[in-house]
């Protein structure tokens, strides 16, 4: 078995990324796999191979993201957001690609417990997949999900969803 591995733990922080590769972070039984924040900004970041046995494959943030000109692949997590999960807040992603991430439950990409989730300026989303709900995008409870720009591609999700899912509105220009 791999030995935990979780590589940052900014616990009640703000953490700022920029122009850094994130590769393997591994948090079997918490969240996070790379990244646990109170929340972050990432400019430029490449998260691959990174796991996490409940919520946030590869981050893991409490108050939100902002996502600039960055890169996901292949992140797992056993419950929900693949890739990313947000606890409460805003999730911004701007001109990043996400491919290949996975979740146990719900977001394979992205996951938004009570926020919103807007994803814009070419973002891509590609061969995400979730076991249940959203297979790119998921958002429970807050203001839903806006798009514009954004482009889906081969998502996946087993119930609802395939691309995206929200309890609330869902606004694509």
């Amino acid at each position: 078995a791999l030995p935990i591995c979780q590589l940052f733990d900014g616990s009640g922080s703000t953490l700022t990324f920029r122009d850094l590769t994130l590769r393997n972070g591994y948090n079997p039984d918490g969240s996070g796999g790379a990244v646990y924040a109170y929340s972050m900004t990432l400019v430029r970041v490449r998260a691959t191979d990174n796991s996490a046995g409940v919520n946030g494959g590869a981050f893991w943030a409490f108050n939100g993201a902002t996502i600039t000109d960055s890169r996901f692949t292949d992140n797992r997590a056993g419950q929900d957001g693949g890739a990313i999960y947000a606890f409460v807040g805003s999730v911004s992603i701007g001109n990043s690609s996400f491919e290949r991430n996975q979740a146990g439950s719900e977001g394979g990409a992205v996951y938004c417990y009570d926020g919103s989730i807007a994803a814009t300026d070419g973002s891509s989303f590609v061969a995400n997949g979730a076991a249940t709900h959203g297979g790119a995008l998921f958002s429970y409870l807050g203001s839903g999900i806006s798009l514009a720009d954004a482009v889906f591609t081969d998502n996946s999700a087993g119930s609802q969803g395939g691309a995206v899912g929200s309890i609330y509105p869902v606004t694509a220009v």
